[in-house]
């Protein structure tokens, strides 16, 4: 016999919807209805208020109702599908999010444009949000007279970037869904305005920076490492090359340091980093 999860397991799915996501809103010994969802004001409807805010759209054009039968499916083969609604649910949600506190602050400081990336908890690591903030931000201020220099930082104190969204892309590959692809197109294009970029760009690297972090540094005029600084382009290890330019840079390291670190993600960590060039600069974190 097949075990009915409790109540609150079987509306996980109502919470955090976002615009184009897919809602179960009943699964068990009753018709399925499958509702899409279609403005952002919707995405606010709890697990509860679904059903009622559905039935009262029903006539309307603005969503599209889907009845089946659940009996026409055997239950272990729809509770499958439920999950795979719900992880491509919490996949879009997570590397499109738009949380109560903003991922990436942008601010004016003098004539100076100032960038911190905001996710202390996740160690910063890029997703596509950030990259889609940072782009056309970096854009403006290239061309803005009342801007003479860019700074980057990261919150938290213990990184500036551990990289990108890993486990966000290797979910979104599984499932086939693009936003794989926009995250890396996308950021490879914000490494290479970095590359480019007309006015001294200053990446204060203390802390973590990885991956996806050396991405948004290391390209840049000026990368100013601290004792905190620990620096790896692990990607190796996951069974991809070396990417964020990755390529053009460790080369150019003395030596054959960069196929070393492109080999075997080894870390260094504070003043080496500077001292093999891939820092231009070291200061003490406390000041």
């Amino acid at each position: 016999m097949l075990e009915v999860p409790p109540l609150s397991d079987r509306w996980q799915c109502a919470h955090g919807r976002i615009p184009g996501s897919i809602l179960i809103c009943s699964i068990v010994h009753t018709p399925l209805i499958v509702d899409v969802c279609n403005s952002q004001s919707e995405a606010s409807v709890s697990g509860s208020e679904c059903i009622c805010a559905r039935q009262q759209r029903q006539a309307t054009t603005r969503s599209q109702v889907i009845h089946l039968n659940a009996s026409m499916m055997p239950p272990i083969i729809y509770a499958y599908r439920f999950r795979s609604i719900c992880r491509l649910q919490r996949l879009q949600a997570h590397m499109m999010s738009s949380a109560s506190a903003p991922e990436v602050l942008l601010e004016k400081v003098g004539r100076a444009g100032v960038i911190t990336l905001n996710r202390p908890k996740a160690m910063n690591a890029l997703n596509l949000t950030m990259t889609r903030l940072l782009y056309p931000q970096l854009k403006e201020w290239e061309t803005d007279e009342q801007t003479d220099i860019v700074i980057i930082k990261g919150a938290g104190g213990r990184a500036f970037c551990a990289g990108g969204d890993i486990i966000a892309v290797t979910e979104a590959g599984k499932s086939g869904d693009p936003l794989a692809q926009d995250f890396f197109r996308e950021e490879y294009v914000l490494n290479n305005t970095i590359g480019m970029y007309k006015k001294p760009y200053i990446a204060l690297i203390d802390g973590i920076t990885m991956g996806g972090g050396v991405g948004l540094s290391v390209h840049g005029r000026f990368r100013v490492a601290t004792e905190k600084t620990v620096f790896a382009m692990p990607e190796t290890a996951i069974g991809l090359f070396p990417d964020v330019g990755g390529g053009y840079f460790l080369p150019r390291l003395q030596g054959k340091l960069g196929m070393f670190l492109a080999l075997t993600g080894f870390r260094l960590k504070g003043r080496d980093v500077q001292r093999v060039g891939v820092a231009s600069h070291f200061v003490e974190s406390q000041k």
